[in-house]
């Protein structure tokens, strides 16, 4: 099969390169439908980390078995699948059949971008709120967003959405958020205060910046509360960890080799998306071409206003 990819060969600039695919034993060819970008992977977009060129990226995609290799008998030609799929930013890719799941009947392709929702059945495993708890998400772009709709429940004492941009805390409140602090220089230790007193049970930090699990750190009780790291830490920088050990916090790291059992988070988060758990027609909000994909992490780094998800789309 003669498929198209997107090969980063310099900070910030793909190219398109032509190369012959074809599935071994245990792998498929898959027709990619669609790939999410991920904030995961803006440091090598950027350079930062970016490593020999061309580096072939997209780690969410979900498509369409077109070929099967030897011994495969899990799937056939026609099947649409997600999961752990290679190189997604591109036309097909080969994956070994053992990281792949079916996507369920009537789930639109474009919304089953499996890894990301894996992630989320990962975090609300992690944080395991109990009834009457009151829990605080910390920073509300698509990951925090899509951690509040597994999260809600009407047990809880509240589900606080944080952030600073107030047409996301709209959105976290419309997905199931009992309130949104933060926006319009409001003090978010104040406000979650006076909706805990004495601070959150729980708090799921998705900003992957030191400010923002300070903050975290701040908005918890004294005394085993429970704080899920789940923001990408992934850059050196200075952190200020005082309240981790005053408060005696239980901290979790809760990216997928935390989970148990990926593969079970990975049918977990599919079942839930099945039964419309997920808003992704919120959550997914622009589709690039695949000669387009710099445009939706540009979006992704400037928090363009209106933006949350982009995904690319092969075939646009």
């Amino acid at each position: 099969m003669r498929a198209v990819q997107a090969g980063l060969v310099g900070p910030r600039k793909f190219e398109l390169i032509e190369t012959d695919l074809a599935p071994g034993p245990g792998e498929v060819l898959i027709e990619i439908a669609v790939c999410g970008i991920c904030s995961s992977e803006i440091p090598r977009y950027t350079g930062q980390k970016m490593g020999e060129p061309p580096v072939f990226l997209g780690h969410e995609p979900s498509g369409v078995v077109v070929e099967v290799g030897g011994g495969v008998d899990r799937f056939t030609e026609g099947d649409r699948v997600t999961g752990a799929i290679p190189a997604g930013f591109a036309t097909h890719s080969v994956a070994p059949v053992e990281g792949l799941l079916a996507v369920p009947d009537g789930v639109d392709l474009r919304h089953a971008i499996g890894e990301p929702l894996m992630c989320i059945s990962n975090i609300a495993r992690a944080a395991a709120p109990k009834f009457g708890d009151h829990v605080a998400v910390v920073g509300c772009g698509q990951m925090g967003l899509l951690t509040i709709a597994a999260l809600k429940q009407v047990g809880l004492g509240s589900l606080i959405a944080v952030d600073r941009i107030g047409w996301r805390l709209d959105l976290a409140l419309q997905i199931g958020a009992t309130h949104g602090v933060g926006a319009d220089g409001e003090d978010p230790m104040a406000a979650v205060e006076a909706i805990a007193p004495g601070g959150a049970d729980v708090v799921v930090e998705l900003t992957g910046k030191p400010g923002g699990l300070e903050l975290s750190a701040e908005l918890i009780r004294m005394g085993q509360a429970t704080l899920v790291m789940a923001g990408f830490h992934q850059t050196r920088n200075e952190y200020y960890l005082r309240q981790f050990a005053f408060k005696g916090l239980v901290a979790h790291q809760a990216h997928p080799h935390y989970s148990p059992d990926v593969m079970a988070d990975y049918e977990r988060a599919l079942a839930a998306l099945a039964r419309g758990a997920f808003p992704m027609d919120l959550v997914v909000t622009e589709s690039f071409p695949l000669d387009r994909i710099a445009d939706g992490f540009e979006a992704l780094i400037e928090h363009r206003k209106g933006f949350l998800k982009g995904i690319v789309v092969p075939g646009m």
